[in-house]
């Protein structure tokens, strides 16, 4: 008896990562395997300005899923940002890669640490071209240098003293 496994393993490729298999060539290797599914959203083929990428990506873009993630995935991606304190760091492009990777129950291929940040916080596999990953998730906040409160990076000024006086620091998560 033969089983036949339909498994597809989906992968949104944010651009570095896309750029990095695109220039190498490696995207024809993995365009052609029937359990591999890769898509991206329309801001990261937006950012492919180098000429060698884009005529690389016009001859698989037929094999590439290029998709806009549901508003609502967007919100709860830039809800999550703020509240780990990754915001600050995620350009619009990484939240429209992140939360597809949310909504397709995708693998996201990333070579930035913020988004490998908020992908470990929201249980999304992280795949890295040059096998560069994080080791702990952070939570990044502001630290008055006056009366010494820490609160979001979301706030312009410390909700204690008004001082706009601030050291980012960082807090490892245990996990």
């Amino acid at each position: 008896m033969i089983l036949v496994s339909n498994v597809v393993t989906k992968i949104v490729f944010d651009t570095s990562s896309l750029l990095r298999v695109l220039k190498t060539g490696k995207i024809y290797e993995l365009v052609i395997k029937d359990d591999l599914q890769i898509l991206t959203t329309p801001e990261v083929v937006s950012e492919l300005k180098d000429e060698a990428a884009q005529i690389a990506f016009e001859s698989v873009k037929d094999k590439i899923i290029v998709m806009s993630p549901q508003r609502e995935n967007v919100t709860l991606i830039r809800k999550i940002a703020s509240e780990t304190g990754d915001k600050i760091k995620l350009s619009k492009t990484d939240i429209t890669v992140l939360a597809l990777a949310y909504q397709e129950k995708a693998k996201v291929a990333t070579e930035d640490f913020a988004i490998q940040n908020l992908a470990k916080k929201l249980g999304i596999e992280i795949l890295s071209v040059l096998n560069r990953r994080i080791r702990k998730r952070i939570i990044i906040r502001k630290k008055c240098m006056v009366c010494k409160t820490v609160y979001s990076v979301e706030l312009d000024e410390c909700p204690e003293c008004g001082s706009k006086k601030y050291i980012l620091i960082r807090k490892k998560v245990k996990e």
